[in-house]
């Protein structure tokens, strides 16, 4: 007798089992999870900052994505377990955040985000003007942290000419209009006297303070 209460109760305890198998609702796949194995401490401005980031799912990855204010890469992979190395840039100095997310077949998503800070070591001059760079104001050139005027580098503005490295007024043509007599028609040799030049421009412009001019008489 002791058997056969056996075999039923093993017969009762298999069909419990198969209705707990084929009605139970199925087991959802986790999300998968994101490591970051490599991060610098810090970036500078305009050069290459990488990252490594690993992530495993109970499924298989589809892709793992990075992501910042400016831009987003992503790489595909078809195994439970992938890495990626992702390089990002940034064109201004402060503390940025990066997205990286991972995506399994299951369509489940993992994400993790870092702040990252970029310092900007660039040199420049006191206005800001790069090294080795023109200034946005002509003719200054930014020398080795010094503004000095090259204009034969850098131009000048409207109006005014480079003339020795410096910017100076355009020197408009002028010609002799008319010249004053002195008083006495005869002069000592050795006395001082005096005449007035009388000048102007052909285009009759205001000539421009600054203006360089020799005149010969």
């Amino acid at each position: 007798m002791s058997y056969k209460y056996l075999a039923i109760a093993a017969v009762s305890l298999a069909i419990i089992f198969g209705f707990y198998y084929f009605f139970s609702p199925p087991q959802s796949a986790s999300s998968p999870e994101i490591l970051i194995t490599s991060q610098p401490e810090k970036g500078i401005v305009g050069e290459k900052i990488e990252f490594e980031i690993q992530a495993k799912s109970d499924s298989e990855i589809a892709k793992i994505i990075s992501k910042t204010a400016f831009e987003q890469k992503e790489t595909t992979c078809s195994q439970k377990q992938c890495s990626a190395t992702f390089a990002h840039y940034f064109s201004r100095a402060g503390t940025h955040q990066i997205e990286f997310i991972a995506q399994n077949s299951a369509g489940k998503i993992g994400t993790k985000k870092i702040l990252v800070k970029v310092f900007d070591y660039t040199k420049k001059c006191a206005d800001g003007t790069v090294f080795e760079e023109c200034s946005n104001t002509k003719p200054l050139y930014c020398k080795s942290g010094k503004l000095e005027e090259q204009c034969g580098k850098c131009g000048c503005t409207q109006g005014t000419e480079c003339i020795a490295e410096t910017c100076l007024p355009v020197a408009l043509k002028l010609e002799i209009e008319k010249i004053s007599d002195p008083q006495a028609k005869l002069i000592p040799a050795g006395k001082e006297f005096f005449i007035t030049i009388t000048l102007k421009n052909s285009k009759n412009k205001m000539v421009a303070k600054g203006a360089a001019y020799t005149l010969k008489v």
